[in-house]
């Protein structure tokens, strides 16, 4: 997947453009997903492990794709969060191709449950197993399967942390990015996004933009070849070089 080149809008407008066209413009929620969070419920409807910040991370996503369907709901004048339906952006697997890590998923991973069926290699690790996991309502064995088998049970703050996730998931991840995480449990946070993605991939920290009370899709870094470079959390513009 392409994720170099977004088009005439820069990656943090298109997702704002597609927040306002796909998502409640109250709540945020996106009714056009509930088929497909696993748990019969809108993604992003407030309740615990399925809060907005799922939709910021899912809506992201779609950004970062140059898929033909993502162009047009960005551009339309004709779709909004009402009308918008997800199944034909499933059925054309707009994701496919894009490598994505979700950090502390949660008993509910709607967010991971979405980008799966949206067509992207998907992983997800919690200090919680698989087996705390919550579904509820129609969902597709396969990717109940798939969910299982690409979870990492792992606290993050034990030392070989990254060569568990790489030994389980592998290197180069296109995304790869948190929703609400305590601060305390992500101490080493860049230092193994780093290791874990691609050249020019991205990280996207959900929740990033409480602490700069800002909008919630500027705190996103991208992996250079010496380190990190974009904004999150407290800093407005952070460059990190591990080299």
């Amino acid at each position: 997947m392409n994720i170099s080149n977004f088009g005439d809008l820069n990656l943090e407008r298109r997702a704002e453009r597609l927040l306002m066209k796909i998502a409640s413009p109250i709540s945020e929620e996106i009714f056009g997903f509930q088929g497909y969070t696993g748990i019969d419920r809108p993604l992003g409807c407030h309740e615990l492990y399925n809060t907005r910040l799922a939709s910021y991370q899912l809506v992201f996503t779609l950004a970062m794709s140059q898929h033909p369907l993502i162009n047009e709901i960005i551009s339309s004048d004709g779709i909004n969060f009402e009308t918008f339906n997800a199944k034909p952006l499933v059925e054309a697997s707009v994701l496919s191709g894009m490598k994505v890590l979700d950090i502390g998923c949660g008993a509910k991973p709607t967010f991971a449950r979405c980008v799966r069926y949206l067509g992207a290699d998907v992983y997800t690790f919690d200090k919680i197993s698989s087996e705390s996991f919550i579904w509820k309502g129609n969902f597709s064995w396969k990717y109940l399967s798939l969910e299982v088998r690409n979870h990492l049970q792992l606290d993050i703050q034990e030392d070989d942390a990254v060569k568990k996730v790489i030994e389980l998931c592998g290197e180069n991840f296109d995304f790869v990015t948190k929703g609400f995480v305590v601060d305390r449990d992500l101490k080493n946070e860049d230092r193994i996004v780093f290791q874990l993605l691609k050249p020019k991939g991205i990280y996207f920290d959900a929740d990033g933009y409480f602490k700069l009370i800002s909008k919630p899709f500027q705190c996103y870094l991208v992996r250079t070849s010496n380190g990190l470079v974009g904004t999150r959390s407290e800093k407005p513009v952070d460059t990190l070089n591990f080299n």
